[in-house]
């Protein structure tokens, strides 16, 4: 796990010092989520919901011409994660604290002034341990927002759809993905 942080960690500053040398947007983002655990495969076993999820997030972009851009960042996401037993067994419900690291390099084409569409890879780091969620892997995400600029400073509402963990780093281990429905409100300064 703290090889696969570190590999991560050196890909992120790589890019991060490759995307530097030109025009750059620095920024932060809050998202508002709704998290589901993926069940379909278990029947008559524990009962997983993820509430209280929150993210906050660092991002970079970095334009290619007028239509692409290139993002990436380095987010936290949070949540309580709500095991409930199987049905039948005289066992509580039980709460643990989920935490997961996320740095997501997607492409994005603006398809009007101030619409664009967004999706790639998300690599993610599951902080927390769980016995029954592992979201240390290779996920996905897709968006479609809309951008609003004023000098320097953009702000973005996109509204968006995560996979966690679809590739895991740990092949044996085959736990349950999160998916997240979520709306991020970004701002980003201009720096060059």
């Amino acid at each position: 796990m703290k090889k696969t942080f570190l590999i991560a960690a050196s890909f992120f500053l790589a890019l991060s010092i490759s995307i530097a040398q030109s025009s750059l947007r620095v920024g932060t983002h809050v998202e508002i989520s709704s998290a589901l655990v993926d069940q379909s495969e278990t029947y008559g076993g524990a009962s997983l919901d993820l509430q209280k999820y929150r993210v906050l997030g660092l991002n970079f972009s970095k334009s290619w011409n007028e239509k692409w851009e290139l993002h990436t960042g380095i987010y936290s996401a949070k949540a309580d994660h709500i095991i409930t037993p199987a049905p039948g067994l005289d066992l509580p419900v039980r709460t643990e604290d989920f935490s997961l690291l996320s740095i997501p390099v997607l492409g994005s084409y603006s398809f009007l002034p101030f619409g664009f569409v967004t999706a790639g890879p998300v690599f993610d780091f599951q902080l927390s341990d769980s016995d029954y969620l592992n979201q240390s892997g290779i996920g996905y995400q897709i968006g479609v927002g809309g951008k609003y600029q004023v000098d320097r400073i953009r702000f973005a509402l996109i509204p968006n759809f995560k996979r966690h963990g679809v590739i895991l780093y740990d092949f044996p281990s085959r736990k349950r993905n999160v998916m997240e429905f979520g709306l991020r409100f970004e701002v980003a300064y201009q720096i060059k």
